[in-house]
């Protein structure tokens, strides 16, 4: 068996607070385990060779165990208490298995203007569909990725607290393109998206320092500033 007793998924309704010291799957390649299933303390988690699951922590924090594995919950989570605000947003998140298809990824090329390809879910790029909250790394270099459909090939940024605006403009087969020098990256202000023939979207930027972004903080970070786009597509990647 793939979970030893799987009767031990804790059910929905058991509530945050309690001694216990479950896991939540963020992401599996096991069937059994569906994003968003809660695995009581007192289970025994096996998992054959090939197979991989990444869990939330009761701290928030997550893990990745690759097949071939036995361990129990317990073993996993040290019996360290469940920090409530980041799994009550994770278990509303995981609620619909964590899908979006909207997820940023990574621009890799010469340059902001050349052959571009996604890659993994990245800090420093500003999604084609963000709308809201948007977490990026400290300091990092911006890229903002084209909205799906490749039909739009301009936008213009505002800043809406300093008053300035810019343009973003992407050629043929461009999938990102560079924040525009003339505004700077601020978590003060508030920027509107306007594109032609599209509702305008605010993005709110949330900094973050390079710590926050590792692996086993990342989805936590997220969570903390309700970067609800984001963490949707951390969680597939």
């Amino acid at each position: 068996m793939l979970v030893a007793a799987l009767a031990a998924i804790a059910a929905i309704g058991v509530p945050l607070g309690v001694a216990r010291s479950d896991v939540l799957i963020v992401s599996s390649s096991v069937a059994e385990l569906k994003p968003g299933s809660q695995i009581a303390d007192g289970a025994n988690l096996e998992l054959p060779a090939g197979t991989r699951v990444r869990v939330l922590l009761p701290s928030g924090a997550t893990l990745t165990i690759n097949g071939p594995a036995s361990r129990t919950v317990k073993d996993i989570t040290k019996g360290e208490p469940v920090l409530e605000s980041v799994w009550a947003k994770a278990k509303e998140l995981l609620a619909t298995g964590g899908v979006d298809q909207s997820r940023p990824g990574a621009v890799r090329g010469s340059s902001a203007g050349g052959a571009v390809e996604r890659q993994g879910f990245v800090w420093n790029v500003i999604g084609g569909t963000a709308n809201g909250n948007v977490c990026i790394e400290r300091g990092a270099h911006l890229v903002i990725e084209r909205p799906p459909g490749g039909r739009v090939s301009e936008i213009t940024l505002i800043d809406t607290a300093a008053n300035s605006r810019a343009k973003v403009t992407w050629a043929a087969g461009d999938v990102g393109a560079e924040w525009p020098a003339v505004l700077k990256p601020s978590a003060e202000t508030i920027y509107q998206v306007i594109a032609t023939g599209q509702p305008v979207r605010q993005l709110k930027l949330r900094l973050v320092d390079k710590a926050e972004t590792a692996e086993s903080a990342g989805l936590r970070t997220l969570l903390d500033n309700d970067c609800r786009q984001q963490a949707r597509a951390w969680a597939i990647d």
